[in-house]
């Protein structure tokens, strides 16, 4: 009886696990290494802001900058590689400190003028990152002789929004 018990028990365990194992989104076709999550996680945190002044809204421009420091602070520089991690932490002040500037300000062109260095900070920093499958596109606006990342190759220029909403050009691709 104590050894069908066991069985039974053993059986459960068995298949709760391999259905665990199922269900587990790490264990993709395609397996996210680490430092890609943690660069992905900055990418797209530095994007959120950058969408936010393409829509020209300097509300939501704080708000993701807000949303930027913390994932930055919050970032477990163990997923990066060692040249990884002492790019991060050569930038990891000077990001917070931009970041802190667009959320505190309430214009927006205020806002697009820490932009572009905080720009030019990510642009240094995502080079030195392994973004494994993700491509990174510098664009470049001439009107404003800034630049700023895209995830794609489709220009929405964040300095003038809807003004000039396709002005500028991809100037490289990191990857």
């Amino acid at each position: 009886m104590k050894n069908s018990i066991i069985m039974a028990v053993l059986f459960c365990s068995i298949a709760i696990f391999s259905k665990a194992q199922n269900l587990n989104p790490t264990k993709s076709k395609k397996a996210v290494t680490s430092a890609e999550s943690g660069s992905h996680t900055l990418l797209t945190a530095y994007l959120d802001i950058k969408d936010a002044f393409v829509k020209s809204d300097a509300k939501s421009v704080s708000v993701k900058a807000e949303r930027f420091q913390t994932t930055v602070k919050d970032l477990n520089v163990l997923l990066f590689s060692k040249n990884e991690k002492a790019a991060f932490l050569l930038f990891k002040d000077e990001l917070i400190a931009s970041a802190e500037k667009m959320q505190l300000s309430k214009s927006i062109e205020d806002q697009r003028n820490y932009f572009a260095s905080f720009s030019m900070l990510m642009s240094k920093l995502a080079s030195e990152l392994d973004l494994g499958n993700m491509r990174v596109y510098q664009q470049f606006c001439p009107m404003k002789k800034a630049y700023w990342l895209s995830e794609n190759k489709v220009i929405n220029n964040p300095y003038y929004g809807e003004q000039m909403l396709t002005c500028g050009k991809i100037s490289a691709t990191i990857n």
